[in-house]
């Protein structure tokens, strides 16, 4: 049995004006006898059969990577909603507790200038009861003067909190305000 190359090289031979057989077939150009050899070469055969093997297992490895991503997204997006959920709920409670706490408040102070000491005792004797994020709470008048806070300082009984807006808000609206730092 011949070997690839000698089955080549006689295909893309054209035979030459001493051979028997008559008029000589047309010779093929280079590229042809070429592209020929490669066709019945046993190593693109190997190559093609690789590829026809190969190709399912790799197209079954990328689909699973392509579900298990999405299985993990939607995984993370559902523990993230959980834990939004649980975060949200206890900010609600702190709030709800501070505002509790404020309303409560609002029953025991006097709102008049000549009760700040009154006010300020008062504030000291329940701030064990206060929620623990409670650090200071002040006492105003509507025309915006300070008459009672749980964390004295001598600066804030002269400033008056008349022009902020969040005041403003809470003298329209009839409501507890509260303010950030």
């Amino acid at each position: 049995m011949p070997d690839d190359k000698s089955t080549s090289r006689a295909l893309a031979r054209a035979p030459g004006p001493g051979d028997a057989g008559g008029e000589a077939p047309p010779a093929r150009p280079r590229g042809v006898a070429r592209l020929v050899r490669l066709r019945s070469s046993i190593g693109f055969r190997l190559a093609v059969l690789a590829f026809a093997v190969g190709l399912p297992f790799i197209v079954y490895v990328g689909a699973n990577a392509a579900r298990q991503a999405s299985v993990a997204h939607d995984y993370a997006k559902q523990r993230a909603l959980a834990l939004a959920r649980v975060v949200a709920a206890r900010v609600d409670d702190v709030v709800g507790d501070n505002l509790t706490a404020l309303a409560l408040v609002r029953h025991g102070v006097v709102v008049d200038a000549s009760a700040v000491a009154a006010n300020d005792a008062f504030l000291a004797k329940i701030r064990g009861d206060l929620p623990r994020l409670v650090h200071n709470v002040g006492v105003w008048t509507p025309d915006g003067r300070n008459v009672g806070t749980l964390n004295a300082m001598p600066a804030q009984y002269g400033v008056s909190i008349a022009d902020r807006d969040y005041f403003r808000r809470a003298l329209q609206a009839s409501a507890t305000a509260i303010a950030g730092p």
